[in-house]
């Protein structure tokens, strides 16, 4: 068995006698694994309906381990950043950024 939670581990489950304690937390928590597993296919629904399809995607979704979410999180973020200003003009660059007050800072760059 691969699965605890899976078909044949709730069979296992199901057979077995737990004492009172125990058995209700193992079945509070499949009724909240069940609960999340729901409400997640149902976002994920909602956002394959409503998501554009960004060229991107499908050259992201051929990469093991990369599915339709991570492929548009990945996509949203290449949109955004490539929207967004040039590092040279952005406030995180060094001479943007804010003087360290930082003792240790100060004596590291007066050696």
């Amino acid at each position: 068995m691969t699965d605890l939670f899976g078909v044949a581990g709730r069979q296992l489950r199901s057979a077995s006698t737990f004492r009172s304690p125990w058995r209700a937390t193992v079945d509070a928590s499949l009724l909240l694994m069940d609960d999340l597993e729901a409400q997640i296919e149902t976002i994920n629904k909602q956002l394959r309906a409503v998501g554009p399809e960004h060229r991107y995607m499908p050259l992201l979704m051929a990469v093991p381990g990369i599915g339709f979410v991570l492929s548009y999180t990945i996509a949203a973020e290449t949109a955004i950043s490539a929207a967004s200003p040039r590092p040279r003009n952005s406030v995180a660059t060094p001479a943007y950024a804010p003087a360290s007050t930082s003792p240790a800072l100060a004596v590291a760059a007066a050696r």
